[in-house]
């Protein structure tokens, strides 16, 4: 592990102590965990949604795939 310091907002820091209290772990782990899950929830992508979508020439990718594939991906534009 590497040591490494952060500041936090007093409400933030409350926070976590109440958290402390509530689950018997340190700050630390929950600073962890909370780290963790953040980078975990970037890796999510719908392009893994599509991987092995297109089989074969019988089952071809859509002729506007290249110009259109944020709609393919992502779905309607808000």
């Amino acid at each position: 592990m590497k040591r490494t310091q952060i500041l936090l907002e007093e409400a933030q820091y409350l926070q976590l102590k109440d958290e402390v209290s509530a689950t018997g772990k340190s700050l630390s782990e929950i600073v962890r965990d909370s780290i963790a899950s953040h980078l975990r929830e970037r890796e999510k992508d719908p392009l893994f949604d599509i991987v092995g979508s297109v089989k074969s020439q019988k089952d071809p990718a859509p002729a506007d795939l290249g110009a259109q594939h944020d709609q393919y991906l992502y779905g309607e534009k808000m």
